[in-house]
């Protein structure tokens, strides 16, 4: 396992532009240090507490499987096409996206736990995951193991998607504070009631510089936020119910499945109200293409008509044949638009508000052609210019 973390560390290391590595190399090394993050609890002062541990769980399974599937999806997607800061690319893996997850790809909420955006977001991920999984895993077992992590990954999914419905969100960080929080909630058990299986000060000072890494870069590349809270709550609510007998057995089959349980149910109805969000922002570029489109069919037809071949009436028609079916059209989709997100209604009520304010100045245009009013061709100026403004607003360039 040492040997798989320093292939890790070579690996992100390599793929790491040089600036990242300036900011990481020092607290790495200075963490590598600290006599054996991994074999932390090696120690012939800790024997004891080891041969307790591996009484209860002979072999880890989970933690280098989480490991793995960080790893492998971020090394194809470093040798896939596109940029990993790019969303598209992001989605792409499985990242979790309102429109995309909520209408009918929920396994995003998932595989998003598994996907990031760059090297310094899956070091932190694996700092704060390798050190503690080695000794959470053979305390608490392996299925305690996994529906933590998928628990809490699941649960800061949902909190990120209601919080961001329209912004792409990954990364495995989340999931490790369930981790921790189960670790947090273990020591509370092992506090009160103190076997072979209570976990040494020695072991923790050695896990402390890799918690402490691990929140750094955590902080400095995604910021900790709510998800990472009810992330790490998730953890030691399911700490508290299962490990209650922590210092005598592992967590039963039947409290890991309550627990886990429990989280889908929320999970779940938390999800129900989010079901079939869209995003505007398409809807936004398509009103802004038929609004260039329809200035340019009408300029057209004005050079026609400064040339003679077309009379005021066949101008008139322009409008009334072409240009206002079209807007009409657009108004349409956005009527029939699902579910919008709060965060972009107000973009919704502006290109709303533009077609309406696009729809009377053409109206009026076409009846000031018609009836050769000066006055009213004005007036259909003005309100062109407000419709106008408002669509400057919100046209994708601004947002």
């Amino acid at each position: 396992m040492i040997w798989f973390l320093l292939i890790v560390a070579m690996f992100a290391f390599y793929v790491m532009r040089p600036e990242e590595r300036a900011r990481v190399i020092r607290p790495v090394v200075g963490t590598l240090r600290q006599a054996g993050i991994v074999a932390a609890y090696g120690h012939p002062q800790h024997q004891p507490f080891e041969a307790a541990l591996r009484g209860r769980t002979p072999f880890l399974l989970v933690t280098p499987i989480l490991v793995a599937a960080n790893v492998l999806t971020f090394v194809f997607m470093v040798l896939g096409s596109g940029s990993l800061s790019d969303p598209e690319t992001l989605v792409r893996w499985g990242g979790n996206l309102g429109p995309r997850t909520t209408n009918g790809e929920w396994w995003r909420l998932l595989s998003a736990t598994y996907v990031h955006s760059g090297t310094l977001p899956l070091l932190a991920t694996l700092i704060g995951l390798i050190p503690v999984g080695l000794v959470l895993e053979r305390l608490v077992g392996h299925l305690a193991t996994a529906a933590t992590y998928v628990g809490a990954g699941l649960i800061a999914s949902i909190v990120a998607l209601i919080q961001h419905p329209v912004t792409v969100n990954v990364g495995g960080s989340s999931a490790v504070f369930g981790l921790h929080g189960l670790l947090i909630a273990a020591l509370v058990w092992n506090v009160r009631r103190r076997s072979t299986a209570t976990v040494p000060i020695g072991v923790l000072k050695t896990l402390l510089p890799a918690i402490g890494l691990f929140l750094l870069l955590h902080a400095a590349t995604q910021g900790i936020g709510i998800a990472d809270a009810f992330a790490l709550l998730v953890g030691v609510i399911y700490g508290m119910s299962t490990a209650k007998r922590i210092e005598v057995r592992k967590p039963s089959v039947r409290q890991v499945g309550i627990a886990f349980g429990s989280t889908f149910a929320l999970v779940a109805l938390a999800a129900i109200p989010l079901h079939g969000l869209t995003d505007v922002r398409p809807e936004i570029e398509h009103v802004a293409e038929v609004e260039a489109r329809t200035a340019d069919a009408y300029q057209r037809a004005v050079d026609q008509f400064k040339l003679g071949a077309l009379t005021n009436e066949a101008l008139a028609h322009v409008i009334d044949r072409t240009i206002v079916p079209e807007l009409q059209a657009v108004s349409a989709r956005l009527t029939a638009l699902g579910k919008v997100p709060p965060q972009q209604r107000p973009l919704l009520d502006s290109a709303r508000e533009y077609l309406r304010l696009r729809h009377e100045s053409w109206r009026i245009r076409a009846q000031a052609i018609q009836k050769r009013s000066s006055i009213a061709l004005r007036q259909a100026d003005t309100t062109e210019r407000a419709s106008l403004d408002v669509l400057e607003k919100i046209k994708p360039t601004n947002q």
